[in-house]
């Protein structure tokens, strides 16, 4: 059982004047507050730099909190008894490390079984399970490395649901892949949002949070804007957090034209 099944009457995720940042450099993020109900999907946008990843991180406990707190399910994040599925960008994954796509879901029971030198029949079992729901099965036993983008992304996805995550967080999933791989992980993060996964995710995209979320969260260094795309995407705000670099974008009665944006806005990690 975890937390979040013991706990549903509190927040998913609460974040409380966090600050944060990564060890032997200047705090990247301030003063950040917003609180997260159970089932809620919500994406992070903001400029490069902003401090996407470094929430992220913050609340997946793998970098120092130095001021605030953040709670899941009513529980510090650093709690050994919460589970956070943190998935990093494509970037930070050794593609070379030799193991299979069945290997690396059946992996997110390590922390349940890390006494163990063998994988239990039902840990297994619940592999196959997650394998076929994102419609993986045919390929279980091929090298990850050798995996397309976005199958590579389903499979992250699966082992985050293997630890039983209370609450999934996604950096930049879209990030470097083509038209098919974004039409697959968009369909897996469907069936994610239809068993009611608590789920943030970063993206430098946007026109797809805009379209795909109901709930944004801009942040710069602080949180600028919280709310629906209409009410975040302003020029104002896209200006305070962007600068200069928010002038060229398409707007459209006073807000962003999300439609007409051909490119996400930066491309680089935070």
């Amino acid at each position: 059982m975890t937390i979040k099944d013991q706990t549903s009457q509190v927040p998913a995720l609460v974040v409380r004047d966090l600050g944060a940042g990564y060890p032997r450099a200047p705090r990247t993020i301030d003063q950040l507050n917003f609180v997260m109900q159970p089932g809620d999907c919500v994406a992070l946008v903001g400029p490069n730099g902003a401090g996407k990843s470094t929430l992220l991180q913050a609340i997946a406990g793998l970098i120092p909190i130095d001021t605030g707190e953040v709670l899941v399910y009513g529980i510090d994040c650093r709690d050994k008894d919460v589970h956070v599925g943190h998935i990093p960008q494509r970037s930070a994954i050794d593609l070379n490390f030799p193991v299979t796509a069945h290997d690396v879901v059946v992996m997110g029971h390590a922390r349940s079984n890390r006494w163990l030198p063998w994988w239990p029949r039902k840990d297994r079992e619940r592999a196959h399970e997650l394998l076929e729901l994102f419609q993986l099965s045919d390929i279980a036993d091929r090298a990850f490395g050798e995996l397309s983008a976005g199958q590579q992304q389903r499979i992250l996805i699966a082992r985050a649901l293997a630890q039983e995550a209370d609450i999934l967080l996604l950096d930049e999933p879209f990030n470097g892949v083509d038209v098919t791989a974004a039409a697959e992980i968009t369909e897996a993060l469907q069936l994610l949002r239809e068993q009611g996964i608590t789920m943030l995710m970063a993206t430098h995209d946007m026109a797809r949070a805009a379209r795909d979320f109901d709930r944004l969260l801009l942040v710069c260094g602080t949180l600028l804007a919280d709310g629906p795309p209409e009410a975040v995407l302003r020029p104002d705000l896209l200006l305070q957090a962007y600068g200069d670099s928010v002038g060229g974008l398409p707007l459209k009665d006073g807000m962003l034209h999300v439609t007409s944006i051909s490119e996400p806005v930066g491309l680089q990690d935070d």
